[in-house]
């Protein structure tokens, strides 16, 4: 995986349209269109199954090790560390103070 970029972007690209089709699909509720209620109740029952597919998708290069990747980069920034610094310590600390 590695070696073949276009198999590597192909497979984010993917994981990022699964997770764009769920969050916008709703949006043709807000203009009027009915959904069948098979639909509907398959939509509500998947969705929460696909989103995390669709993000394992997006970071499977990153989890995988490869260095040469957008993801792994945007990781790696000083910023990112710092607001997963500042939330795993809220995570930490918000039983305390509730």
């Amino acid at each position: 995986m590695e070696n073949s970029q276009k198999f590597k972007i192909g497979i984010q690209l993917i994981g990022l349209s699964i997770i764009l089709f769920i969050v916008l699909i709703p949006r043709t509720l807000q203009l009027g269109h009915k959904w069948a209620q098979i639909f509907h109740s398959l939509y509500l029952s998947s969705t929460k199954l696909f989103f995390v597919m669709g993000v394992s998708m997006i970071i499977a290069p990153c989890l995988l090790g490869i260095k040469n990747d957008i993801v792994f980069w945007f990781m790696d920034t000083k910023l990112f560390n710092f607001i997963s610094k500042i939330s795993f310590w809220t995570y930490l600390v918000h039983f305390m103070v509730i």
